[in-house]
């Protein structure tokens, strides 16, 4: 086994956690000499849990804002707000990686112990493992089965309805103070943006403005009709529906 100090160990999991260092910067058999090998290993399983999920997250968002992905403005607007919150997430970790960094200026606690590092861990891996669960369930309904083949408004539906029912479940448990109810509506209001401004011109001014087709309005077969006339009237804009008829 490799003999490593307390501060070592941390701090490489910290920055792991921070996102400025692999997660398996401590793989491999590694010993501190005052703890043992089981002590160290549950110290460190829950920081490495949040810091894994919290790549995970930064990939699936990274990925959804490619600009060669085919993601529509609401899924892109969640990658985005996903990303926000993945970021906050990592900066309540600033003070112990100062101090892991040996910053003067930061404290005069000196290096992050074990214990700190798992209050930490704990307190962060059960917000970083529900924003992981969301960005699995909203960014890659594309890739999946189902949405491979789904239209931009099935898509964009689906990101708003499984937000909306997270912050609902999310409202009512007290397993994580709240938390995962505040990033769960942080992300739904988000994701609302674009379906809301698309409405709001629709109501205000009659404008449809929806290239990637997530609007539940579109053209019909007499939006080349007069303006004004029957034909337009009746068929110029109508509901979208998808394969089978049903509105999307």
């Amino acid at each position: 086994r490799q003999r490593r100090t307390e501060a070592y160990v941390v701090g490489t999991v910290l920055h792991a956690m921070h996102g400025v260092a692999p997660v398996d910067g401590t793989s491999g058999p590694v010993s501190v000499p005052h703890l043992s090998p089981a002590a160290l290993a549950g110290a460190l399983a829950g920081a490495q849990e949040a810091a894994t999920a919290l790549d995970a997250t930064r990939r699936l968002a990274r990925a959804t804002l490619d600009p060669n992905s085919s993601s529509g403005p609401t899924l892109r607007a969640a990658a985005a707000a996903v990303a926000r919150i993945e970021r906050d997430i990592r900066d309540q970790l600033a003070p112990l990686v100062l101090r892991a960094a040996g910053l003067r200026a930061a404290s005069t606690r000196g290096a992050p112990t074990l214990l700190e590092l798992r209050t930490s861990a704990r307190l962060l891996a059960a917000r970083a493992l529900g924003l992981r669960a969301l960005a699995d369930a909203v960014l890659t309904f594309l890739s999946s089965p189902v949405g491979f083949s789904s239209s931009g408004a099935r898509a964009a539906s689906h990101c708003l309805d499984t937000l909306r029912r997270a912050a609902a479940s999310r409202q009512t448990s007290a397993s994580d103070d709240g938390q995962g109810f505040v990033d769960a509506a942080r992300l739904f209001c988000a994701v609302a943006q674009p379906y809301l401004a698309a409405l709001h011109r629709w109501v205000a001014f009659g404008v449809l403005e929806d290239p990637s087709g997530e609007f539940f309005v579109c053209e019909g077969p007499g939006v080349r009709e007069l303006p004004g006339t029957e034909a337009h009237w009746q068929s110029g804009y109508v509901v979208r529906r998808g394969r089978l008829g049903e509105p999307e």
